[in-house]
């Protein structure tokens, strides 16, 4: 009985350091913004942490590598169902999405920093003459390298060869096949004329 009173009588004091802004380890310096301790009880802390870790052991490595990625796991796998941010946890998650807007904001600059790192170019220069619209390839005064060009000619004649045959290929507008439909109707309307 009396560990539950101490248990919570330290509880209550934390809570109290924490609304003050007092460090809750050492309970004497301010503790640093949005944080729960002060400088030196984090200096302390990660000072114990990087020694600890240095002398763990490759397995014990492996066994708190693998503890952690099953814990990451279920944690996300809790906020996904209760459509919570994955990230953050703390606001609903965007429509469709796993996050959200804040952390997709993050996760998308974040990407674009890697990006730019690893040497891409960033999207907005694409299709501006230079670099292809869709891949970003170096080109000289046009929209698309020839091997998007080649993929995009391709697809547009499979589209239109799906169009020819198909019985709404006169409401297309769609190159060959809208001529090749109103072809019959101009011939009538000569003759009657």
């Amino acid at each position: 009985m009396r560990w539950k009173r101490c248990r919570q009588m330290n509880k209550e004091l934390r809570d109290w350091y924490i609304q003050h802004g007092i460090c809750v380890v050492c309970g004497h310096e301010k503790a640093v913004p949005n944080r729960k301790r002060c400088w030196d009880c984090l200096d302390k802390a990660a000072e114990w942490t990087a020694n600890y870790k240095a002398n763990m052991t490759e397995e014990q490595k492996e066994a708190a590598k693998e503890k952690r990625n099953k814990r990451q796991k279920k944690k996300y796998a809790e906020r996904k169902v209760a459509g919570k941010c994955t990230r953050c946890g703390k606001k609903m998650a965007v429509a469709g999405k796993t996050q959200c807007t804040e952390c997709l904001l993050k996760s998308r600059r974040t990407a674009e920093k890697y990006r730019r790192k690893k040497g891409a170019v960033p999207k907005i220069l694409f299709g501006d003459g230079c670099h292809c619209a869709i891949c970003g390839k170096d080109t000289e005064n046009k929209k698309l390298c020839d091997k998007c060009y080649r993929n995009a000619t391709h697809k547009l004649e499979n589209g239109r060869e799906r169009i020819k045959g198909s019985p709404r290929s006169h409401r297309l507008v769609f190159g060959k096949a809208t001529i090749e439909a109103k072809e019959p109707e101009r011939k009538r309307k000569e003759e009657n004329l």
